[in-house]
Formats: structure tokens, sequence, C-alpha cells
């Protein structure tokens, strides 16, 4: 019979024969049937195995014999010379059980063609008949790769999945996901440039060290192309910093950014992969994830397996957004944060009048990796007349923290001085100051921004 595979249905009769008392077979070909056997010794010896799983009871040449002889199908089944039959192996009965198992598909196929080649069939009609084959095939994929990564624990050392690399400080590695938030025109892109410089360059960025330069691919969906080429000019980038505009991509191609759409997002994929970039910053994404309502979080879906399959990929992604009206949350639906591994916030800095720069104190509100609590740092950018982009960064100044603090909602000393890691003493020393200068205003007994 064409499609048949007597010698593998042989081999399962060998196994079931010396026992399959945890049910190992069904376990791992929970559909199997004896549809999938041609001889009638395998048909008759699979729906005995089926009939005593069902029962509870274990298989194996006894139990076996048993059923057939009480249901008098032991001749049909080929007589006591079937238990001779011996298989001691399970990656045999593996590969014989999936070649019977094929086999029955391609017999089922067969007959579909068949049948439609009679009866005049469409070809769509052909395809709707062989659909729940593809569907099967799908399934019994996916239940197989399922069963092979489900391992002991202990096992999970041993399978060789390289060490997630760190890239830049203690707080940023391959496959993380990280969000820098803050008002607008506060100083996320410059920000985010420097992050990207840096990375690309093997360059300090601040007081966190590159550990291992790596090609960055920054895509851009609101700046002019040409202020965007001189901020990035004045950081000292190299050619390792690879850059989609919305600009340049409107010029050469008539294209738009839209990474909500599934190929947009494969072909940022692709071209990581084909240009071996680790990292990918976008900025903004009110700008490059159009359509996606911001507070709902069932939207996010949209995006998030897409950020998980970069992660697979051990491809770091940081996404630039807005604060919301609070100022101490990102706009929109918090969900987003739940696959991060860090969330910066960029908050102001009290009489920064900045006009071809910026000045801010970033401050991390999670962070996953690092061994201990990061400082807050006040980072200053300023373009100077040769065009360069001066960095400097400093420990942010307590005053400034304290204030920061009052404005994220904590009052009390005792709550303020937990969070700062001083004393309440120290605290209300500096609160007398920043009243003084008409920063902070008493409340009670807590304080309230001025």
């Amino acid at each position: 019979m064409k499609y048949s595979r007597p010698d593998s249905e042989k081999e399962i009769i060998g196994w079931l024969n010396l026992g399959d008392d945890r049910g190992q077979l069904l376990s791992s070909f929970p559909l199997m049937s004896p549809e999938w056997f041609v001889t009638e010794q395998g048909h008759i010896i699979c729906a005995a195995y089926l009939a005593l799983q069902k029962k509870g009871v274990a298989v194996n040449m006894n139990s076996l014999r048993d059923y057939l002889t009480d249901n008098g199908l032991l001749e049909q089944a080929g007589g006591p010379e079937v238990f001779g039959i011996l298989n001691h192996s399970w990656s045999v009965t593996q590969s014989a059980t999936e070649s019977i198992n094929n086999a029955y598909q391609l017999r089922k196929v067969s007959e579909i063609l068949s049948k439609a080649d009679k009866e005049g069939n469409s070809a769509a009609e052909v395809i709707e008949r062989l659909k729940p084959f593809a569907d099967l095939e799908k399934s019994e994929n996916l239940f197989k790769a399922f069963s092979k990564a489900a391992i002991p624990f202990p096992n999970l050392k041993d399978l060789g999945i390289p060490h997630r690399r760190k890239i830049i400080g203690e707080w940023f590695c391959e496959s993380d996901l990280c969000f820098v938030f803050a008002p607008r025109g506060l100083g996320k892109t410059w920000f985010s440039l420097g992050l990207a410089a840096a990375i690309s360059g093997k360059a300090t960025f601040g007081p966190w060290k590159v550990h291992e330069s790596t090609p960055v691919l920054y895509v851009d969906g609101e700046m002019p192309c040409e202020s965007l080429q001189q901020r990035i000019s004045g950081m000292g980038a190299d050619d390792d910093l690879i850059v989609l505009n919305h600009e340049s991509l409107f010029h050469l191609t008539g294209k738009v950014l839209n990474l909500t759409n599934p190929e947009a997002q494969d072909s940022i994929t692709r071209i990581c992969q084909s240009q071996g970039i680790k990292v990918v910053i976008l900025d903004n994404l009110s700008c490059l994830f159009s359509g996606i309502k911001e507070n709902e979080a069932d939207a996010w879906e949209a995006v998030l397996p897409w950020l998980l399959s970069l992660r697979r990929h051990r491809i770091a992604v940081v996404i630039v957004a807005h604060s919301g009206r609070d100022g101490k949350n990102m706009r929109g639906t918090s969900r987003r944060e739940d696959a991060a591994f860090s969330v910066i916030r960029l908050d102001e800095v009290a009489g920064s009048d900045l006009k071809d720069g910026a000045r801010f104190i970033a401050r991390f509100t999670k962070d996953r990796n690092s061994p201990s609590e990061q400082s807050p740092f006040e980072w200053t950018f300023q373009t100077e007349s040769d065009g360069n982009v001066k960095i400097t960064t400093k420990i942010a100044d307590g005053l400034a923290v304290l204030i920061e603090w009052v404005r994220d909602g904590l009052s009390s000393a005792e709550d303020i001085a937990r969070e700062m890691g001083i004393t309440k003493g120290t605290v209300s020393k500096m609160a007398k100051r920043a009243i003084e200068s008409g920063r902070l205003r008493k409340e009670g007994r807590g304080y309230a921004l001025a």
C-alpha cells in the first residue's frame, strides 16, 4: 500500500510490549489513532493501547495479552508471536511514530486529491479541504517544540544559551527594553542621541562606561533631517550609528514611518539582522506608532510581540516617550512598562535656560539589572561655537532631588528621607533652604511646591 510504514509499526508494537507504563507514547503523540496504522496488527494493538490508557491500566506485554484475549482479538493481532516483537529504544519509537503519522497524513491528502479530481473540485475547494492538515501540522510542531524545551531546571545551565552581555553601565544589556520619558522640549532626544553615539563609538556616556561598542540603529520620527545631522555630528558619532529618519525616508522613497505596521516592524528586524545591529533607539513613541490608543492597554499588543521578538534576537531597544500630565509617569497605559528592564525619567532643573542644548536630572524609576540603586544625575548638553556638543554630568544636587520627590507626591520629611537615604534632620535643613528660596512652602506638617 502506498504511504505505509510496516517496519515503523513493528517498532511501536515492540515498545509497547516492553512497557509504556507512564503513557509516554500517548503523552508525546496525543492525537495518535489506530488510523495511523496500515497493518491489521498495528491497528488492533494501537486500539488496545488506547483502551488500556483510557482505563488507567499500565500498558505492557501482559496487559496487552489479557486485553486481546478477553476481546477475542489475539489471533487477528498475529497470535502469541506478536509479543516476540521487542524495541528498547525510545528515540527509535519516537522516530517510528512520526513516520507513521506522516504516512497517514499523506494517505489522507492523497485521498482528498483523488476525490477532488473525480468530482472536478476547484483549487479553492481543495485548499479548504487540506487546511485541517496544515493546522494539525502546526499544532504538532508546536507541541514537539514545547516538549523539547520543557526540561528539568538543573539542565538549564547546560543549554549553552549565551550570557547577556552588558552594553553600557550596569543597567543596559543585550535583549533589554528601556523607556526614556520626559515632558516635551526637556531633552529626550539630546539624551537618546548621546546614548546612541556613545554605544556605537565605545565612549563613556556621563557616569556610564560602554563595555563593547556595537552598531546602533536610531529611528527618528520627528526631527528635521538637517537638525538631526547637525546634532549627531556635534556628538562625534561615526558610521556605526545608522539613522532612519522620517524625512529622509520620504525624500528617498515616498514611504512613511509607522511602526504599528507589522511589515514595518519586520523591515526593522531584517535591517538589524543583516547589519549586525544590537541596539535600536525609537524616537519617539508618539510619532513612530501611529494609530495606537495610548491609554488602552490592549492596543499595545500591536507592538509588544515585535519587541519580544527583538529580545529573542538579542537586540536591545530604547523607546523615547512623553510624560503624562503629572510629569511623574509616562503618558498612556502603564502596561508598556511591564516588559521593560529599565525606565528613565528626565526631570526639569529649576532655573535652566539653555538655548542650544538641554539640562535635566535623569533618574531611574525602574532598574532590573543594577546591583544597587543608581543615583540621579544632572546632565548638561551644550552646543559650543565650533558645533561640538559638550556633555557634562554630576550627581544631582540634593536640594533639587528633594524638590523632585515633593513634585512626585511625597510631603513628609520621613518619606523623603527614606527615599533619599538621608536623615529627617537633613531633609528639614534642606527644605528650609528651599522655602527661603521660594521653591517650597510648608503645608501642615509636610511640604508642597511653592
